[in-house]
């Protein structure tokens, strides 16, 4: 089960806390002035993160991360969805992202993947984003792709395409796709 950073953080500290306090009770019940000086201190120490909050950020943004998505966008919107695909693999495979640029990477992947009509990759990537009008698109889209148009038309209804599953959601994820990619880049 994984914390949110947040979270994660208050419960190391407040363990550090716990710990703490039971090794200066035991320092000072055993007459360990060192022990018992060094216990205070982290108490304190851990008191003061919790209060005022840990003066770095628990995940930083990787500037790395943002200027290859930015990329793969500006890829996508030249229609190369091959490039951009290889470009989101590279940003996704970096290490500590914050977690909205863990979002953006899976979203640029499930775009660029249908994209290339690679469906079984595309719903895998899509299912991992966070719910979107374009992504709601490219699961429905992806599940036609594949065969499975029951549950495309299921999809379809909760992303308000339609019933007209293969034509409609064709046309409007490919909007979606050349949408996505203009906002993506734009935000970037």
């Amino acid at each position: 089960m994984v914390k949110p950073a947040r979270t994660a953080e208050r419960i190391v500290h407040i363990t550090a806390i716990a710990l703490c306090a039971a090794a200066l009770v035991w320092a000072i019940s055993a007459q360990m002035i060192l022990v018992g000086l060094l216990s205070a201190m982290l108490l304190f120490e851990n008191l003061r993160h919790l209060m005022q909050g840990s003066p770095n950020p628990v995940r930083t943004r990787n500037a790395l991360v943002d200027q290859l998505l930015s990329e793969a966008s500006r890829q996508l919107t030249a229609g190369d969805a091959h490039e951009a695909r290889r470009l989101a693999y590279q940003a996704r495979d970096e290490r500590a992202m914050a977690p909205d640029q863990v979002q953006r990477a899976f979203e640029m992947l499930a775009v660029a993947s249908a994209a290339l009509s690679d469906w079984g990759e595309a719903l895998d990537w899509a299912k991992r984003a966070n719910r979107s009008g374009t992504i709601d698109e490219i699961i429905a889209m992806s599940l036609a792709g594949l065969g499975r148009i029951d549950e495309a038309k299921q999809a379809a209804r909760e992303a308000n395409l339609g019933d007209d599953v293969r034509v409609r959601i064709a046309r409007r994820t490919n909007q979606s796709i050349r949408g996505y990619a203009l906002r993506s880049r734009a935000a970037a």
